[in-house]
């Protein structure tokens, strides 16, 4: 009888530790999905402010070229 319950007592802990790991399986792979998301968007930012500082940059370039040339007709 002591076997018999041992082995329950084995069988049930097992039984227990097979669903935390799904359990902890599932919440990785949604803490995994929502910090890849946060990435994309830190991403997307930041792409966004580098187009945003290239064009002003560019318009700079732009105003000191217009400078350059308009000091070179007078």
């Amino acid at each position: 009888m002591e076997k018999e319950d041992l082995l329950r007592d084995i069988l049930e802990v097992q039984k227990e530790i097979r669903e935390t790991l799904q359990e902890n399986h599932k919440d990785l792979v949604r803490v995994i999905l929502e910090t890849r998301e946060e990435i994309r968007e830190i991403l997307e930012k930041n792409r966004k402010a580098e187009i945003e500082k290239h064009g002003e940059m560019m318009r700079q370039l732009f105003k000191i070229e217009d400078k350059i040339l308009s000091s070179r007709r007078e």
